[in-house]
């Protein structure tokens, strides 16, 4: 995907030209939404290594997908003061933010636009993390965040106690959020979405053609490199760890023969993610503090 400041500029650009007077909070939640299940993948794997990682793969594919996201965004739009409106800005910004990963590279790996009526990972492959499109794009979103920042935290007054029916709407909504995925888990799994399956059953994976897409690879010796920690990858020798895409065969077992390899900017793409990361949160702390003081100053309309 493109990282996290080519979305908040992107979309932020675009959601200021579509909808008057957007709250760029909303706007910025929105953008973070389809995220936040690899995210938490990341934290679950690092805190709790024992989880079978193949599963959990699964979850949060579905749980990532344009019709489970929007469930997610709208869960969230019930907590708003205007939720109507929220709803179609963080919409909006769901599937754009999908539209706009599938545009890049990333080969076993894209995006489910379809889900559940197609489990096919959908991705158009027209540029790298490190293109210079997406360069421009990265300082362009940085620039944005940047300028709008006191707009985004002065604007209106983002969130509203529900009401009862919204309560309740929220819960169903958040609930679908996270047990629809495991409904639906056999989706990805006989799709064999990002090679999962020949992965997980080691006796599939002589003679299979497999994609990894942004993975961890260390130098084994002038022919090969080891990855993932596991796989021989064969013809391609670095040197230096890096991280890498590649197309390729499994020879055996555990060896790749090597087809194509991509190397990436070693930080680029994850510094960038994790510091819109940060400005979103940033900015909505800032509000949450300001709305605060301002509720403490505000006269009291029954002492008058």
């Amino acid at each position: 995907m493109p990282n996290l400041l080519v979305h908040l500029g992107v979309q932020g650009a675009l959601s200021s030209v579509a909808v008057r007077d957007v709250d760029l909070k909303w706007v910025y939640a929105g953008a973070v939404v389809p995220d936040v299940p690899w995210i938490v993948q990341r934290a679950v794997l690092t805190l709790a290594p024992e989880v079978d990682p193949y599963a959990l793969r699964y979850y949060v594919d579905v749980q990532a997908s344009l019709i489970v996201s929007l469930l997610c965004a709208g869960a969230l739009a019930m907590l708003a003061a205007a939720p109507r409106r929220v709803a179609v800005v963080m919409g909006f910004n769901v599937g754009l933010h999908l539209i706009l990963d599938a545009l890049q590279i990333k080969w076993g790996n894209g995006v489910h636009l379809l889900a559940p009526f197609s489990w096919e990972l959908v991705n158009w492959g027209m540029f790298w993390p490190e293109s210079p499109l997406n360069v421009v794009l990265t300082l362009g979103g940085l620039l944005f965040v940047i300028l709008t920042a006191r707009r985004a935290v002065r604007r209106g007054v983002p969130l509203q106690k529900p009401d009862r029916r919204r309560a309740v709407a929220f819960g169903v909504l958040a609930g679908a959020y996270l047990l629809l995925p495991l409904w639906w888990l056999d989706g990805p799994r006989e799709a064999n979405v990002h090679d999962l399956e020949t992965l997980r059953e080691p006796g599939r994976r002589p003679g299979q053609y497999v994609e990894f897409d942004r993975k961890s690879c260390v130098p084994l010796d002038a022919e090969a490199c080891l990855l993932l920690g596991t796989f021989r990858a064969e013809g391609l020798p670095l040197e230096r760890e890096a991280r890498v895409s590649v197309r390729g065969v499994f020879v055996d077992t555990e060896t790749i023969r090597v087809l194509e390899a991509h190397v990436h900017h070693p930080w680029f793409r994850d510094v960038a993610s994790y510091l819109g990361l940060l400005a979103v949160m940033l900015i909505w702390m800032v509000w949450f503090v300001l709305s605060r003081r301002e509720a403490r100053t505000r006269p009291d309309p029954s002492a008058v």
